[in-house]
């Protein structure tokens, strides 16, 4: 003979509550059962007990799941936000094709690979800002900001007649194309519920590989029929168009007033100078390696800056 099965509930009376028991057909996150209904003060568990969670220290943290009325618009966010990722991803290549064309122009080959190198310094050492300054003054604030940098670098880059204007303009577009992809990211995860941000994430990959495998065959082919100059001159009014579309679209849950003076001193200067100064040595040095050597004096002290500061 077999033994009887076990109940499906153990009621307890001095602590009167019911421990479900575990079958092959039982839910993952199991739901209110019938027994727990009728049993005054029974708890059991269920789906709302994992509406919280705990950290590490033990303090109750509210499960992440978005903004439910901007994620309904996400069919109007996601060409405006991704309009941004296709141009700070298209800004990376888009000079690959037309170096030639530009140290021609500007009378500077020697001096070319700095282009993309200014570019790629900013670009590392300010995405680790724009987290902390998105929380002090607002994403949406910080991410108009990283369109206005983008286009005034934009605007530079054709304007420039000098190699050494033209890689400044490169800088400044670097400090805004790393806003447009930082703060983009931070956005997505504040709108979209967790379990959605795997797919939305996946479609910003999509966008950013598509700028980027863009950049180069399209840059060169601006250069060769109308200039390079219009390779960054088109961008502008790309640029326009998605900082409008963010502004009038994305509306974001407005955060506790404070003063502007008081958002400024939550900005640590130094700490911020120190991490951008060691990321841009460390990009220099590595930039400066295979060109000058490993073992030249230039590039061992460009290393050797990072773990001073």
């Amino acid at each position: 003979m077999h033994p009887d099965p076990p109940s499906p509930a153990i009621v307890q009376n001095a602590g009167e509550a019911i421990i479900d028991v575990a079958t092959e057909t039982s839910p993952l996150l199991g739901g209110r059962s019938e027994n727990s209904s009728s049993v005054p003060g029974a708890t059991s568990v269920t789906a709302s007990t994992f509406e919280a969670a705990q950290d590490n220290n033990g303090d109750v943290v509210e499960e992440r799941n978005g903004s439910p009325a901007l994620a309904d618009k996400m069919h109007l966010i996601l060409p405006s936000v991704g309009l941004s990722l296709f141009l700070s991803a298209f800004d990376q290549t888009v000079t690959m094709a037309s170096y030639a064309k530009v140290g021609s122009d500007l009378d500077a080959l020697n001096s070319v690979s700095w282009i993309t190198t200014s570019y790629f310094l900013t670009l590392s050492s300010f995405q680790p800002l724009y987290g902390k300054l998105s929380d002090i003054f607002g994403r949406k604030a910080c991410l108009l900001s990283a369109h206005t940098l983008f286009a005034i670098g934009c605007l530079g880059c054709g304007l420039a007649q000098s190699m050494v204007q033209l890689c400044v303009s490169r800088a400044i577009c670097g400090m805004g194309a790393s806003g447009l992809t930082s703060v983009t990211a931070i956005v997505i995860s504040d709108i979209v519920p967790l379990r959605d941000r795997g797919v939305w994430q996946g479609y910003m990959n999509i966008i950013t590989l598509s700028g980027m495998a863009t950049g180069s065959p399209l840059g060169g082919l601006l250069a060769d029929t109308l200039g390079w100059r219009w390779s960054f001159l088109v961008q502008v009014p790309l640029c326009g168009l998605a900082f409008l579309a963010i502004y009038y679209l994305l509306e974001l849950p407005a955060k506790k007033q404070e003063a502007l003076l008081d958002k400024i001193r939550r900005i640590d200067f130094l700490g911020a100078l120190v991490l951008v100064a060691a990321i841009a040595a460390l990009l220099a040095g590595l930039d400066s390696g295979p060109s000058r050597g490993w073992r030249h004096s230039t590039t061992i002290s460009e290393f050797k800056r990072p773990a001073v500061a």
